[in-house]
């Protein structure tokens, strides 16, 4: 456990304790009588693997020692339990962000704060849009006035198009697809033209159809088509959706599994809940026939595909009703249970 004290340019341990973790409550007997810390951070080092909850003082300070500390390892710890935490300011994050330089660590937040949006969309938190805008303005910003290296830059870029929500991040992807607008010195690639139609997919952009049928013509690659896969399944289209399920469903004529894949991680975005919530159960009736028809590999990825995201208690009920071992098998039920508790905790946090 190491005790922290911020100074003008570091934030620095004036003591560091080897614990053994015992029963409920350790008493660390070795720091009584120490001046008091600005920042308590129980697993130093990443030594031994433990989940840390600031207290209320180290959560008001961690900003600071974030911005201030020149240890990835550590500031990616301090990341951790910053994300994690429900009571995180994340206007605060968006600020800290800015001026993180390490592209794993930028990798790692961005990762969980587009995950985060994704949680605060299917519930309808507001804060998706107000938290959202300002990241995406960040990002934008980042990337036009070209700072960071290389690999930052295109971490950047691929987390604003999953990001995008607003009108105005809207506007920016059909420039960078248009070539209306470059970036400096970052070409867009064929996949990243790919994943710009998927995300105008989602948003329901008026274009994309043109997009995907120019974008298929112009990369017929294997590729291409796994992409196209994920742009066309994407789309907030009912009659798609069904088309899609049907395909799963058909064990005579069944598409490659790689195709399949694709479309069941693509077919229910965060902002698509009404959808998934009609189709739900269709999926779960399912899942006796999927059990004795397709092998392991397949019912993983149905069951972690197309039951993940639920955030309402009528469809946790729903699936948590098919949770018969005996009915689905293991696999089935292994991986249909992790989003049960992933939709658990959608909901508790509402």
């Amino acid at each position: 456990m190491a005790l922290f004290e911020n100074k003008a340019d570091d934030v620095v341990p004036y003591s560091i304790t080897p614990i053994t973790v015992s029963g409920d409550i350790t008493k660390v007997a070795d720091v009584h009588g120490l001046k008091c810390p600005d920042l308590v951070f129980p697993n130093f080092g990443g030594w031994g693997y433990t989940e840390v909850e600031l207290d209320d003082k180290s959560l008001n300070n961690v900003y600071s020692a974030i911005g201030k500390s020149q240890d990835p390892l550590l500031r990616s710890m301090l990341w951790t339990s910053l994300l994690d935490n429900p009571k995180t300011d994340i206007e605060k994050v968006i600020i800290a962000l800015e001026a993180e330089g390490n592209d794993r660590i930028i990798n790692q937040v961005l990762t969980a704060l587009i995950s985060k949006f994704n949680k605060y969309e299917r519930q309808g938190n507001e804060m998706v849009n107000i938290f959202g805008a300002q990241l995406e303005a960040l990002l934008w910003r980042q990337l036009t006035e070209e700072k960071g290296g290389d690999n930052i830059r295109i971490i950047r870029l691929e987390w604003y198009i999953d990001l995008v929500r607003s009108k105005e991040g809207r506007t920016h992807l059909v420039e960078l697809l248009d070539k209306s607008v470059k970036l400096p010195e970052l070409p867009i690639s064929q996949e990243l033209r790919w994943q710009l139609i998927r995300r105008l997919a989602i948003l329901g952009d008026d274009k994309v159809q043109q997009y995907l049928a120019n974008e298929k013509q112009a990369d017929p690659s294997g590729a291409g088509k796994i992409a196209a896969i994920a742009v066309e399944s994407s789309l907030a289209n009912i009659d798609i959706k069904k088309q899609w399920i049907a395909h799963f469903m058909d064990n005579d004529n069944p598409l490659p599994l790689s195709n399949q894949r694709v479309a069941m991680g693509s077919l229910f975005p965060a902002n698509q809940a009404a959808l998934h919530a009609q189709f739900l159960p269709q999926l779960i009736a399912a899942l006796p026939m999927i059990k004795v028809s397709k092998d392991n590999y397949y019912q993983s990825s149905y069951a972690s595909n197309l039951f993940a995201g639920i955030c309402t208690k009528h469809e946790l009920s729903l699936i948590e009703s098919a949770l018969d071992k005996d009915k689905i098998g293991t696999t089935l039920y292994r991986f249909l249970s992790e989003n049960v508790q992933k939709a658990q905790l959608c909901i508790d946090e509402k």
